[in-house]
């Protein structure tokens, strides 16, 4: 299995429970393991929101 993907197994297995996490670090292990910074993005990114961020057709919760 690549690195990355063996990555993304790990990680799976590690699912959070609370709100507390540090996305941008995140972002930094996920672009530093394809060879990339935020600074090779302009060095800035933003977050707004909360989980989750990404808007879904699916309701969350009960």
């Amino acid at each position: 299995m690549p690195a990355f993907a063996g990555q993304l197994v790990d990680i799976a297995g590690r699912r959070l429970t609370t709100a507390e996490f540090d996305l941008a670090g995140a972002l930094q292990e996920v672009l530093r393991s394809v060879g990339l910074a935020i600074d090779d993005a302009g060095g800035s990114v933003t977050f707004a929101g909360a989980d989750p961020i990404v808007k879904s057709p699916r309701a969350r919760g009960g």
